[in-house]
């Protein structure tokens, strides 16, 4: 785990994970992973996972997870739901491959570092078959949505509305989204 510090700015500094400038006195945290350039966040992406990361594999993994809950929190339609999660899955499908690569590049002699590379891939691949999964489910949820009408003529209290059907697909997707384990 690389080593994080709190500061406040003396100069004006720009933020390396959302690009925003950090102003005169804020309050910044700067990360120093060894022998990796240092990294400095604003206080809104200093609490994000990804920030503190060494490894770069896992550091675009949680980095893509990041986005994916961005975006699955903003989606409004069942489309963008589908397109968040599937580009999660293009995400992990690189980094297994990298994983893949890295593993079958280690000398035996460093067989736990095989084995460990190994097991980061095979939990990715696992993790992009739920995410596949997961959008499988949600797109037949889009059928659902589509059965429903805009505006509800008040002949059912209780029947299910198209707003319901994003929320439940935006429940799966989240979950799909956070079910690495690695």
């Amino acid at each position: 785990m690389a080593r994080v510090t709190t500061q406040k700015t003396k100069t004006d500094r720009k933020c390396s994970m959302c690009g925003d400038l950090i102003p005169i006195g804020a309050e910044y945290r700067k990360t120093k992973p060894f022998r990796q350039t240092p990294r400095v966040a604003c206080a809104r992406c200093s609490n994000k996972a990804s920030f503190a990361e060494t490894n770069p594999k896992k550091r675009t993994v949680l980095e893509a997870q990041e986005a994916a809950d961005d975006c699955i929190s903003e989606a409004v339609v069942i489309e963008d739901l589908c397109a968040a999660v599937d580009s999660l899955c293009e995400s992990a499908q690189d980094v297994k491959s990298e994983w893949e690569e890295q593993a079958e590049n280690i000398p035996e002699n460093f067989e736990e570092k095989r084995t460990e590379a190994e097991g980061a891939a095979e939990a990715l691949e696992s993790w992009i078959f739920d995410l596949e999964s997961a959008s499988c489910d949600i797109g037949e949820m889009q059928e659902e949505y589509d059965g429903i009408p805009e505006e509800k003529d008040g002949s059912d209290e209780d029947a299910r509305t198209r707003e319901d059907v994003v929320n439940d697909a935006r429940d799966k997707a989240a979950e799909a989204v956070y079910a690495l384990d690695m």
